[in-house]
């Protein structure tokens, strides 16, 4: 990662984590790679001028947190 081989992955849902994520990473000189990424459609154009790849997923139903019952 440090010598540019490898990007880092940024785990990120929200828009404004995922600008601070890239940020950081242009900051110390890092490639990053975006995983999940649940709202970079409202920031397209700012991936784009940076050049940065989002990996998306699950994209089938609700979040497990929302959807599944409380454990007893």
């Amino acid at each position: 990662m440090v010598r540019g081989e490898l990007p880092v992955h940024i785990h990120a849902h929200r828009a404004d984590d995922i600008v601070t994520g890239v940020r950081i990473s242009k900051e110390f000189g890092l490639k990053c790679v975006i995983v999940h990424g649940t709202a970079s459609h409202l920031i397209v154009d700012f991936l784009q001028e940076e050049g940065v790849s989002v990996i998306t997923g699950p994209c089938l139903g609700t979040a497990p947190s929302r959807s599944w019952p409380a454990c007893p």
